[in-house]
């Protein structure tokens, strides 16, 4: 049985844009691409099973890969940071780069965050059963916003040599 249909649907959105990553072409920034690929793919199949059939295996696999995801930010814009340092950018120089690079993914993830906190589990208007979703909302857009981070990202940092 499924226990939220519209929220286990919805996680497919992090798969989609997981695998779009991953298979994207070769570029300079190919590695951090697919490893937040990865993440994300991890992300929608954890995010299935937890709100899909809710057991406690699929908690842990929605936990650990949300752990997993914020690790790959976390590191590739630390990685994309020494980059412009080495490059011999100032700070406010670094600044304005993630400033360009992260403007469309925080205001994606932003307008997430709006649908998110009133929908999520125990919050007034958390309904699983119903087809209209905030928590749904949310995993789309945060899906894009992170798959446009990804993009933005690995864009902008060459791998290392």
């Amino acid at each position: 049985m499924i226990a939220q249909p519209v929220n286990t649907a919805t996680s497919l959105a992090y798969v989609v844009v997981g695998a779009r990553l991953a298979a994207g072409r070769v570029n300079a920034g190919t590695r951090g691409r697919r490893l937040a690929g990865a993440a994300l793919v991890m992300v929608g199949l954890g995010s299935a099973a937890y709100h899909g059939p809710g057991t406690r295996w699929g908690k842990v696999l929605h936990d650990v890969s949300l752990a997993t995801m914020v690790a790959v930010v976390v590191l590739e814009n630390a990685r994309l940071v020494r980059v412009l340092r080495r490059e011999g950018r100032t700070t406010s120089e670094v600044f304005v780069e993630l400033g360009r690079t992260h403007a469309r993914p925080a205001a994606l993830l932003g307008a997430g965050l709006v649908f998110y906190v009133p929908t999520r589990t125990g919050k007034a208007l958390c309904r699983p059963r119903s087809p209209l979703q905030g928590h749904g909302v949310w995993h789309l857009l945060t899906a894009l916003g992170l798959g446009s981070w990804a993009s933005r990202v690995s864009a902008a940092t060459p791998e290392a040599p």
